[in-house]
């Protein structure tokens, strides 16, 4: 994941050298692969696990830098956008068929566009991470896939047939060209998005040629979704196709911040290609997301660690990462946000002190103890049952 220094300093101040900020993005779990130095800007490469979709854009990682640091996190103020007086929901409708494969998709309609040129510091932002521009449309929706870690996809809306989207699994044998010109022969374990007549984007993975966003085209159809990690996975495999999003959408996306980057992008879009933003928004949304609360016991806590951070630091760095504490007699509740599905446990709360804390600051001691338990009843009758299944003639298998 390449994150550009000029663009992380849109939302979160950095004062430190780059170097000792590539050291701290290895201690706090983002570990460095490199960093590019150009006349203008400092690019860090970084690893991010898969259990950490958040950080494939740069408000993640500023974010995570904001906590580690105490420095002001400043994400994008996005304005009250101007809308017309015509409901989006009566230029086009939505219908998701497999809530399994898509349990949520939206669908916004701007229309009289200019597409054209992207300005510099667009191009700039892009080229910086790797990416080429197209056009101002195009460029809009790569750059806040870079940005929010979610993917969109923007449609000519005059090529939709019946100006309408369903989303559903592919028949056997259907085909689609994809943008990059490839000729896709679909499965029914496969989810597209379909207009009325024909598959226009195969979900999660890549979009269609013949709806694709054209120097010709002046009204659009915004796409931001949330497809299911392993089906996209399996059609991108099974199809070859690779793209930025369908490495997003593999690892899971903020099912709230769906909504949140398709704002950004029209906010964007207003602004730079001009056009008219239909009112509201078409959501299809099967469960809206209620947040789950996690409960750490500070004691506990320092026990796992072998390290003793008083209760009031544990409290400020789960509250730096948004996660909402909430101090219980010894423990403290956190309410888990959106874009946090790695945090399911009380250990998983443990590990983010630690990270904060530092890893460097857990002791280390030249002898290590354990003590010897004897045999559970629990464990006296699963060996017992194996014993008799084994004589029964039954196999055991392990992994």
């Amino acid at each position: 994941m390449y994150i550009s220094l000029n663009w992380l300093t849109d939302y979160v101040d950095v004062t430190m050298p780059a170097r000792q900020l590539g050291d701290l993005f290895t201690q706090i779990g983002l570990n460095l692969e490199g960093i590019e130095e150009t006349d203008t800007d400092i690019v860090f490469d970084l690893e991010v696990t898969s259990n950490r979709p958040d950080l494939l854009g740069h408000i993640g990682v500023a974010r995570e830098l904001a906590a580690a640091t105490g420095a002001k996190f400043h994400p994008p103020e996005i304005s009250e956008l101007p809308e017309s007086d015509v409901d989006a929901s009566s230029l086009t409708s939505v219908e998701v068929r497999d809530f399994d494969l898509c349990s949520r998709y939206t669908a916004r309609v701007i229309k009289g566009v200019k597409v054209g040129p992207s300005p510099d510091w667009l191009v700039e932002k892009l080229g910086s991470v790797g990416m080429r521009s197209v056009n101002n449309i195009v460029d809009i929706t790569n750059f806040v896939l870079m940005e929010y870690s979610q993917p969109l996809h923007s449609f000519d809306f005059d090529k939709l047939a019946g100006q309408k989207i369903i989303v559903r699994r592919a028949a056997n044998g259907e085909k689609m060209v994809s943008i990059d010109e490839t000729t896709c022969k679909l499965a029914e374990n496969m989810l597209v998005i379909a207009d009325a007549e024909k598959p226009v984007a195969i979900a999660g993975v890549m979009g269609g040629l013949d709806t694709e966003v054209c120097d010709s085209t002046t009204n659009l159809l915004i796409e931001s979704a949330r497809f299911d990690p392993l089906t996209t996975r399996r059609t991108s495999r099974q199809l070859q196709l690779m793209s930025e999003s369908n490495f997003r959408f593999e690892r899971g996306i903020d099912p709230v911040g769906v909504d949140t980057a398709s704002k950004r992008a029209c906010e964007l879009i207003l602004s730079l290609a001009g056009g008219e933003l239909a009112r509201g928004v078409v959501d299809v949304w099967d469960k809206p997301f209620s947040p789950v609360e996690v409960t750490l016991r500070s004691k506990r806590c320092d026990a796992l660690l072998g390290l003793v951070t008083p209760l009031e630091k544990q409290v400020q760095i789960l509250g730096d990462l948004g996660l909402a504490p909430a101090v219980v007699g010894d423990s403290i509740v956190c309410s888990i946000p959106p874009y946090r599905s790695d945090l399911t446990r009380e250990v998983d709360l443990i590990e983010e002190v630690a990270r904060l804390v530092g890893y460097d600051q857990i002791p280390m001691h030249d002898k290590l103890s354990v003590k010897v338990a004897g045999e559970c009843s629990k464990h006296r009758v699963r060996k017992q049952i194996g014993q008799i299944l084994s004589a029964c003639g039954f196999d055991e298998a392990l992994t």
